[in-house]
């Protein structure tokens, strides 16, 4: 709906258009390809997401891979193996090279290479798979005939997006990294080394990962693994997923663990323990349903 919306608002001026397409199950991305019709493509990567409804990984690629099946151009990144290549395709580490990413509570900065152009760049987004994600679009801007230096200048102004690693800094002298958006594996790793780059205690609220089909427990358990990893403290939000997130931190970490049934009970913990200079990093608001 929010693209058939998009589309019909279209006028005259506007010259690119540029629409993002998601989906929860097979035909979804085929449909919403019917309807724009686009003459480039992008396309990220694949995650264990939504396999309730996808039902296999199998599945995920064969529908998320029609994205690139367009006219002139598609732009992919480089650990797609699973999909075809074809002379359209332009991914990262071949036709784009991308290197030197580093991140801090600044941002990120990265240095980028495509048909010789050279660029330096830093973005205030948080987030080293942002970096991969830029270029590719960088990519694309390129061949429509952007500009190298108001790239430059974009990348720099670029804003962080609501609840996507969004930096916070509470009053309390907290840095909070906002990313309950949305949780997938890959997401929860890149969030956790964006927190391990941050000097501070470091903190994780989490409350799993949903949808997850048969692979669910086992991705929970993933998830506890990463949060293991990095974190000194983590708040485990609700019943449902709790069990797994909790196995899977105890066996890469030793990292102090809170269990709590609701988030009332989760900031009675943030006023009681946190304190300035500490670094939070939240995984996914759930609705209630999800946290029984």
């Amino acid at each position: 709906m929010g693209i058939s919306k998009a589309c019909i608002n279209l006028n005259d001026d506007v010259q690119i258009a540029i629409l993002e397409m998601g989906a929860r199950k097979k035909g979804d991305i085929k449909e919403l390809m019917e309807i724009v019709s686009p003459q480039y493509g992008i396309l990220t990567g694949f995650a264990p997401q939504h396999l309730e409804t996808f039902e296999t990984m199998d599945n995920v690629v064969e529908e998320k891979s029609l994205v690139l099946e367009v006219p002139i151009c598609a732009y992919a990144n480089d650990n797609l193996d699973a999909i075809s290549t074809n002379g359209k395709i332009k991914r990262i580490g071949k036709e784009i090279e991308i290197s030197n990413v580093t991140q801090d509570s600044t941002g990120l900065s990265f240095d980028f290479r495509y048909k010789e152009i050279n660029l330096k760049l830093h973005s205030k987004i948080l987030g080293e798979h942002n970096a991969y994600n830029m270029a590719l679009a960088i990519a694309c801007a390129l061949d429509l005939g952007v500009d190298s230096d108001c790239i430059v200048r974009q990348v720099e102004e670029i804003k962080p997006l609501p609840h996507r690693q969004e930096l916070i800094i509470n009053a309390k002298g907290v840095k909070i990294i906002d990313d309950s958006y949305n949780i997938n594996l890959s997401g929860v790793i890149s969030a956790m080394n964006t927190l391990k780059s941050f000097s501070g205690r470091k903190w994780v609220t989490a409350f799993g990962i949903v949808e997850g089909g048969e692979r669910e427990e086992e991705l929970n358990f993933l998830l506890g693994k990463e949060i293991g990893k990095v974190a000194d403290y983590a708040i485990i939000v609700g019943v449902k997923y709790r069990d797994p997130i909790v196995r899977g931190i105890k066996e890469s970490g030793n990292t102090k663990i809170y269990c709590v049934k609701d988030l009332d009970e989760c900031k009675q913990i943030y006023v009681q323990e946190l304190e300035a200079g500490d670094n939070l990093l939240l995984l996914a608001n759930l609705p209630k349903q999800y946290l029984l």
